[in-house]
């Protein structure tokens, strides 16, 4: 039997790999790119509410807190706990990308962590490579990943759940490691990891049944869940309510309202905030059901009839949910342009993809010139960015993105990957660098 089923490292028996050292470069590199999006322009804008609540949770801890009283701490006084925390809320209130720091250094760190979860999935070097880039170009990952939040934390352990569910196929002692992300997730958010486990779940049942009666499987992630179940144990201990039944029928009567009140926002938000890349993993998800007999396939058809129903339906309140699916859509979007990149599996482009970036470039066009002549009084929070120059130059970094890579898929040039990824890499740099990136949030 393959020594490679129960080993850390590869087997010395096989061949070492011809692109060890170019691929740990594409890693580094894409930590580096991410690093510089999730860095730049930390400092420019004041706390938003959310990152306030996560900024007073964190002063609580030791009795009470009145962020209003400050002290001197220029003399010779005795410093008890609260001085030090005022004094800490000030200096983060000051300095807001002490906060965000965190979180920021997780998100990109969950860029080649994306690699390496492609590489999991297909196999390949390309599908997962153009995965990663994908990944690194969607505005809303960025964006909320650089908040003070934690919900760059929340990505990154998604994927790392992902990475040891896929791997745990070929070593058991990664359900160790997979039980100690599923536990943290448990520790900051109350409900996000369930439909993550019941992707990872549907996949094994399609792909791997004979690990769900794995004993091996369930102890590790017993273990790692451990902390996560002593905590939640000793707040029953300590209240004598093991479930909070108040709070979850508030949970599901407001579901109950969502679904009366039907709204597209959020679904119109994701849809023009996933574009260009949303375009390619529509043809991704094809692709991946033509070849539902392969594990990448059955992975990224159970992560979609998963994800879809429970981030647009169950919580339609919150866009922030909607982050979870980017993950699948990039890996989509990945094998996508990975398999017409290849010349042998498929001589030409498909035209609609051309078709689709020119008639983006002309929405962005007539968006462009719609809030430069300020065309929607009713939005005047979008009308200050008609006077800034870096909104100019973002427009037409993008137009002429677009306009370029529509113009090479016609051609037939596979160079329109990389013109599109560096001009959406660039737009983020510009939109990042402008005092109003917070206005999509």
């Amino acid at each position: 039997m393959s020594r490679l089923l129960f080993a850390w490292g590869q087997s010395r028996n096989q061949l070492r790999p011809k692109r060890d050292w170019p691929e740990i470069g594409q890693i580094i590199g894409l930590f580096l790119a991410a690093l510089v999006l999730c860095l730049v322009n930390l400092n420019t804008t004041p706390l938003l509410p959310d990152e306030q609540i996560v900024l007073d949770s964190i002063l609580s801890f030791g009795g009470d807190f009145k962020p209003e009283i400050q002290y001197s701490l220029s003399s010779w006084q005795e410093i008890n706990f609260n001085t030090v925390k005022s004094q800490f809320f000030i200096y983060l209130t000051n300095y807001p990308w002490l906060l965000r720091l965190p979180s920021a250094l997780l998100t990109s760190l969950s860029i080649p962590l994306l690699y390496r979860l492609g590489r999991e999935s297909f196999k390949l070097h390309l599908p997962a490579l153009f995965s990663a880039i994908i990944y690194l170009t969607y505005l809303p990952v960025i964006s909320y990943g650089r908040l003070g939040t934690a919900y760059g934390l929340i990505l990154f352990l998604e994927i790392a759940i992902f990475w040891c569910g896929l791997r745990v196929r070929r070593d058991l002692r990664w359900a160790l490691v997979l039980g100690l992300s599923v536990g943290i997730l448990m520790l900051i958010h109350s409900w996000l990891w369930l439909p993550i486990i019941l992707v990872l779940t549907g996949f094994w049942l399609w792909d791997t049944p004979r690990l769900i009666t794995s004993p091996y499987l369930w102890l590790g992630a017993f273990l790692g869940c451990f902390p996560a179940f002593m905590r939640y144990g000793m707040g029953g201990l300590a209240t004598g309510e093991w479930v909070n039944l108040t709070h979850l029928i508030g949970l599901w009567e407001n579901h109950q309202l969502i679904l009366i009140n039907f709204s597209v926002t959020n679904p119109l938000k994701f849809i023009f905030l996933a574009l260009p890349w949303l375009i390619f993993a529509v043809d991704g998800f094809n692709l991946a059901w033509r070849e539902r007999l392969w594990s990448w396939a059955k992975f990224l058809l159970v992560g979609t009839i998963i994800f879809i129903p429970l981030a647009f339906v169950l919580n339609f309140n919150d866009f922030k949910e909607l982050l979870l699916i980017y993950p699948i859509f990039s890996l989509a979007g990945g094998i996508a342009l990975a398999k017409t990149h290849y010349p042998t599996l498929n001589s030409s482009y498909p035209k609609v993809w051309g078709v689709a970036l020119l008639s983006l470039m002309f929405l962005w066009f007539i968006g462009g010139l719609s809030l430069y002549f300020n065309l929607f009084p009713l939005f005047p929070s979008l009308a200050v960015l008609a006077a800034n120059n870096q909104f100019i130059l973002l427009v037409g970094a993008m137009m002429i993105t677009l306009t370029t890579s529509s113009v090479l898929i016609w051609r037939g040039n596979p160079q329109f990957i990389t013109i599109l990824a560096w001009g959406m890499y660039v737009s983020l740099i510009l939109w990042l660098s402008s005092p109003y990136w917070l206005l999509i949030l």
